[in-house]
């Protein structure tokens, strides 16, 4: 079904350097307020590890999202990993839980916005946006996300090196702690903000591209993508598999091969390639952190 009205688009001739840097600008703002949503739930759940820490180490399982063929669960167990070896004891898993589980009720609130607008032949950008930021706020609220990120922490408990590290600070494990409504509410809110950035960047290339209703192809765009990258599947950044989702729903909207080919090389560019060759570079500095600190520790 065309959505946009679109008819035809001549292929583009790329896109200007001012839109390419507010649409990277837009992106890599989102992914610093992901380093902060984190932050504040690892403090929520009691685990006190610095923001610096915490945002290399984020930053760095983008290198291993990106270039490796671990995906999204090999990125995320990296960061886990880093926080553990460091702060070792229960929270640091149920936060990546808590925070997933966000992402994912925004991706579900945003389809069936654009399911339900298309159905009932409403505007599906307003139902879409809303689903998308009433469903993880309402449930933030209510406490649910909490008690179902710590079934998640209590599951990996059973895993022997996980069990390891979350039982080495010694004495009784509390998986019970849950974080407080602030934030909890917070941590939603972050997690709206940086999805309305992600739109909005998409948006911006849409246009600069030529396209005219750009706020109501831009979460379809979104919601196809964010499904293509969040899938567990053993290819680096999951290439390909978003690639020909997107492809995919912008060929159905009525787009030219040749807006779509180059829309993908920017989107790459934006949303893989700059995050992890940032991650590289955050992989390098923790290392070299890692081998002062042991040759400090050696030689005194």
């Amino acid at each position: 079904m065309n959505v946009t009205g679109i008819h035809h688009i001549p292929t583009p001739e790329g896109i200007s350097l001012e839109s390419f840097i507010l649409a990277l600008t837009l992106y890599l703002a989102g992914l610093h307020l992901s380093f902060a949503r984190w932050y504040i739930l690892l403090r929520s759940y009691g685990v006190k590890e610095s923001f610096t820490r915490v945002s290399l180490a984020y930053l760095s399982s983008y290198a291993v999202f990106t270039f490796t063929p671990l995906g999204r669960i090999g990125s995320e167990g990296y960061r886990v990993t880093l926080v553990l070896k460091d702060k070792p004891g229960p929270g640091v898993i149920a936060s990546v839980a808590y925070e997933r589980t966000l992402d994912g009720l925004s991706i579900l609130g945003l389809f069936t916005g654009w399911v339900i607008g298309i159905i009932v032949g409403l505007n599906p950008l307003y139902l879409s946006a809303g689903f998308m930021i009433l469903t993880p706020f309402i449930l933030s609220i209510r406490g649910s996300l909490s008690r179902f990120s710590n079934g998640v922490e209590k599951w990996a408990n059973r895993l022997p090196k996980v069990g390891k590290y979350l039982t080495l600070t010694g004495g009784e494990v509390n998986f019970g702690r849950e974080p407080d409504k602030v934030p909890r509410i917070t941590s939603a809110i972050v997690t709206i903000v940086m999805w309305v950035l992600n739109m909005f960047h998409i948006a911006i290339l849409l246009k600069a591209l030529g396209l005219n209703n750009v706020l109501l192809g831009a979460p379809a765009v979104l919601l196809v993508e964010m499904l293509g990258l969040g899938l567990p599947v053993p290819i680096p950044a999951g290439l390909g598999v978003m690639d020909t989702l997107t492809a995919i729903t912008l060929k159905a909207a009525g787009l030219g091969k040749g807006f779509v080919g180059q829309y993908l090389l920017i989107e790459r560019i934006i949303i893989s390639v700059i995050p992890g060759l940032l991650g590289l570079l955050a992989v390098v500095h923790l290392g070299v952190r890692l081998i002062w600190k042991r040759s400090k520790d050696i030689y005194g």
